[in-house]
């Protein structure tokens, strides 16, 4: 009796051995994860603005389109920037990150973000905001929370008891 029991379980654990390298390698060879379309959405931002000490909190919304490149919208406060992101690599190609770009006042600007996923698999920025080929000592920081989507809930917050 144990020997026709172990032996089904045997037979699963070897096909399934033999599966994981075939599988490991096609994740390799595919689109890498999380795809750009992961990330989009709206976030709370809180940072410190880039040269100077004061904090912030705004909200920075990512989209993405099929017909051109990805756009995003910064709102803190009363200024408003606009500007395209991607998914690049940083550090060679060890680390993935989300970069924002922007000009402003003839200026170039650039945010990169750091990602994790929260609990509930969405995603978290942290990172840096800086002029584009200058060196600081002072540069930005944020933190970016998603903004969780609206599931139907008429706005009311309340939850029935």
């Amino acid at each position: 009796m144990m020997i026709t029991v172990v032996r089904p379980a045997f037979l699963i654990l070897v096909t399934a051995m033999l599966l994981m390298p075939s599988c490991a390698v096609a994740q390799d060879t595919d689109e890498e994860y999380p795809d750009a379309n992961f990330f989009v959405g709206r976030y709370t931002l809180i940072g410190k603005i880039l040269e100077g000490d004061e904090t912030f909190m705004g909200l920075l919304i990512l989209s993405a389109d099929t017909s051109g490149p990805r756009s995003f919208m910064r709102i803190l406060g009363a200024d408003t920037t606009r500007g395209t992101w991607a998914m690049e690599y940083a550090i060679g190609a060890e680390v993935r990150v989300v970069r924002l770009r922007w000009e402003s006042e003839m200026r170039k600007f650039e945010c990169t973000y750091q990602w994790c996923m929260d609990f509930d698999s969405y995603p978290r920025l942290s990172g840096h905001c800086y002029e584009s080929g200058k060196a600081t000592d002072s540069p930005g920081m944020e933190v970016g929370f998603v903004i969780w989507p609206d599931w139907g809930n008429d706005g009311d917050t309340k939850r029935d008891e």
